[in-house]
């Protein structure tokens, strides 16, 4: 009888311990499950909170507007033409300004042309801030065969001819021979003497449009197609490393521009748009003197306030 009393207690007492083990697991279970629910809430299911971060983290700012000077070198290393990039990620925009090597700078003693002969391209740099009164981001000097380069790395254009052309250059192996309406497909070797070329019947002012239109061409074209912020880093690289002339990191580039031209990419097709400078050419067409009220024009088009 008393071997029976024993297994009565041992079994209940056994009971009482699985039950306080089956309360422990119910109670570990809520509360974990709670707080996984919790995180899963907080980072996955709360979409209002995903998104605005995810706009503050990638919408570009004023601050991040950029200004950059190109300068294009002949290969005897004569300058042959400048232009400012203004990048206003937050406008979706790339705006283009080619300046003539034949700008007067501002005291209008020298043209930029003889400003670079006596001083490089640190004086062209001062004295295009000084016209433009704004301040450059970083400039690169370019040969023939590194602008060629840079715009093969982007995109070939078509283009028609709008006059008949005819040139060779002694110091280059440049041959321009083209008659009006000739329709080209346009790579970098074939572009560059276009914008060089000295004999347009509109006289020099025509190089600034050329320029300007060209480029603005090769820009737009990639947007539309196959530019991606990998391979335009693969032609900034290509860029830098080929110039001996510069002050332009690619860290730069990756640090900072890579999330504003990705914005572009994402919000724009054809995100380039080129000016000129108003001013006034001599009646030999051997200097060009910008407006005094373009600088305070620049102000607005570049958005400097």
């Amino acid at each position: 009888m008393a071997k029976v009393t024993n297994a009565k207690k041992k079994r209940k007492s056994q009971a009482s311990v699985a039950m306080v083990y089956f309360i422990t697991l119910v109670i570990v279970l809520v509360v974990v499950g709670g707080i996984a629910m919790l995180i899963m809430t907080r980072l996955v299911l709360d979409d209002d909170t995903t998104t605005t971060v995810s706009e503050e983290d990638t919408t570009p700012t004023s601050q991040d507007n950029t200004t950059s000077l190109y300068m294009l070198v002949s290969d005897s290393g004569e300058l042959e033409m400048s232009v400012v990039a203004r990048v206003l990620p937050s406008s979706k925009e790339i705006i283009l300004l080619p300046i003539s090597e034949k700008t007067l700078i501002e005291s209008g003693s020298k043209t930029l042309e003889s400003i670079y002969s006596s001083t490089g391209s640190q004086g062209v740099l001062t004295e295009i801030e000084t016209l433009l009164g704004t301040e450059m981001d970083n400039y690169i000097v370019l040969d023939h065969d590194n602008f060629e380069n840079t715009i093969d790395y982007l995109s070939s254009i078509s283009y028609t001819i709008t006059e008949d052309m005819y040139y060779i250059d002694e110091n280059s192996d440049d041959i321009v021979n083209y008659a009006e309406g000739d329709e080209l497909t346009l790579f970098g070797s074939e572009l560059r003497p276009l914008i060089t070329y000295p004999l347009y019947e509109d006289g020099a002012s025509e190089n600034v449009r050329v320029c300007g239109e060209l480029l603005t061409e090769v820009i737009n074209q990639a947007f539309d197609t196959t530019l991606s912020v990998q391979n335009l880093g693969s032609t900034y690289s290509s860029m830098l490393k080929n110039s001996d002339d510069k002050d332009f990191l690619l860290s730069d580039y990756e640090d900072s521009i890579y999330d504003n031209i990705q914005y572009i990419i994402d919000n724009a097709n054809e995100p380039a748009s080129y000016i000129t400078a108003t001013g006034t050419w001599s009646d030999d067409d051997s200097t060009f003197t910008v407006d005094e009220t373009f600088k305070e024009q620049l102000v607005s088009i570049f958005e400097l306030e």
